[in-house]
């Protein structure tokens, strides 16, 4: 059976991106059931969203009763755009509409979506009613930084559709609140440099540490990202764009000065880098030899006190001895291990396993926000706890 998620979608220019995000939930397999607003209307069709749907728009009067049939079976419950209307409506319990009426009906997750512009979304007034959600255990995603309406700039801008789907397969894992968490990962294949245009690298698409990012500041930990890749973030992770193994380990000895909780590291560093890379395009020869020399052991030097480590091992073959042993060359905590074949996958296989050689997880054939979700439980029982 499909996973159920009721869509509210507010009267706010930025419901013009909704049929965006029905369609990408559409292909995560989920049933989506839109309420729209009297002025989202305005701003996107009933039909459109109806047919991207699969299902109708009901209304406030419509045959039976809406208000308490979707909410029954919905496994999470979004609002975007949310417009200061609507969350002041929330915050307060009033219900005259379906969309405010449902909210009120709700026992699933709830993810609330602001966007408006910046003065709005900095009045004191909207500030404590976004307060007054969050203080209910909603989720509250964003708003970001960005284009506005009428030519202005600033926060207040919708998250991204793709985020938003991101957030919601986030929010069912049911992550455990991680609170003055401060996490530190570091993600993608590192690019070591041949000469001005060409590079050594991998296969890595940085995808596991973009969402074990996205996922811990959603739950409430204060992160940063030391990334290859460049995707959108969610707002509150602190991104640093590295491209080699060389930056990214003199960006990590930076950000260890903030003494973190946690540093989890999917990254993928080159083994090798070239010894003098030329300054510019060399001529494609018949012959060319290239002296390679090892980077930098970047987990290995890094440490701290009380730091809850956690790496990665990839391997083809011997796959839990392989992981053991790197435990103790890196003085790890825990290890995620899995097949080479996992880099790029939908669905992948990884068993995570902990310092004293025990297997904590063995999820199979799981999506990676399942296995984020696993590596961030770990982190909430085993990190910080002085400070809960």
């Amino acid at each position: 059976m499909s996973k159920q998620v009721v869509v509210g979608v507010g009267g706010g220019i930025a419901a013009y991106k909704i049929p965006h995000l029905i369609r990408l939930l559409r292909k995560l397999k989920y049933a989506v059931h839109p309420v729209m607003t009297a002025n989202a209307t305005r701003f996107v069709t009933p039909f459109t969203v109806e047919t991207l749907a699969g299902n109708p728009c009901p209304e406030m009067f419509s045959t039976g009763t809406p208000h308490l049939t979707l909410a029954k079976n919905c496994s999470c419950f979004v609002v975007a755009p949310a417009t200061a209307d609507l969350i002041a409506k929330m915050a307060h319990g009033i219900a005259d509409d379906l969309l405010t009426t449902l909210y009120l009906s709700m026992t699933c997750p709830v993810l609330i979506v602001p966007a408006m512009h910046d003065g709005m979304i900095a009045h004191p007034a909207v500030q404590a009613n976004l307060e007054a959600l969050k203080s209910r255990g909603h989720f509250i995603l964003g708003p970001d930084q960005g284009e506005l309406s009428f030519g202005d700039s600033g926060w207040g801008r919708m998250v991204e559709p793709e985020l938003i789907a991101e957030a919601i397969e986030a929010v069912e894992l049911n992550i455990p609140d991680l609170k003055h968490r401060r996490l530190l990962i570091c993600a993608g294949g590192t690019r070591e440099p041949i000469d001005s245009v060409r590079l050594l690298s991998n296969r890595s698409s940085g995808r596991m540490g973009q969402v074990l990012a996205n996922q811990a500041a959603l739950h409430g930990a204060t992160v940063t990202l030391i990334t290859t890749q460049t995707r959108p973030a969610l707002p509150g992770v602190h991104v640093m764009p590295v491209e080699t193994a060389a930056e990214m380990k003199a960006a990590l000895e930076v950000e260890m000065k903030s003494k973190p909780d946690v540093l989890i590291m999917p990254a993928a560093v080159s083994d090798y880098q070239v010894e003098n890379p030329d300054k510019k395009k060399v001529k494609k020869s018949a012959k060319r030899v290239l002296d390679l020399i090892e980077t930098p052991d970047i987990l290995k030097s890094i440490s701290g006190k009380n730091l809850l480590k956690i790496g990665f091992c990839l391997e083809d073959d011997d796959l839990i001895e392989n992981a053991k042993k790197k435990i103790i060359q890196k003085n790890l905590d825990f290890v995620v291990a899995n097949h080479s074949s996992a880099i790029g996958a939908t669905l992948r296989t990884a068993v995570i396993i902990d310092k004293r050689g025990e297997i904590r997880f063995n999820l199979e054939s799981a999506p990676v926000d399942r296995i984020a979700g696993a590596i961030l439980s770990l982190v909430k029982k085993e990190s910080g706890n002085n400070n809960d």
